[in-house]
């Protein structure tokens, strides 16, 4: 499947890229928890993998921005 496919070509196993997926995740959830609750400055501060995780953290990382100009 995909996620054997991209643990295969990053050299990880798949337990490690699940785990990477997770913190990947967690982290985007909790600057988009912050963003619900008023946080308009904290953004995404971790790297990411892959490019669909980049373009996800620049897009929640503009969200965040756009609406601090907002407020």
């Amino acid at each position: 499947g995909p996620l054997s496919a991209a643990a295969f070509e990053s050299g990880m196993d798949a337990v490690d890229e699940l785990k990477l997926l997770k913190a990947q995740v967690q982290e985007i959830a909790r600057v988009c928890k912050g963003v619900a609750e008023g946080d308009l400055v904290t953004m995404i501060a971790i790297d990411v993998q892959g490019p669909v995780m980049s373009e996800l953290k620049d897009s929640v990382n503009e969200m965040v921005g756009t609406l601090g100009k907002f407020a």
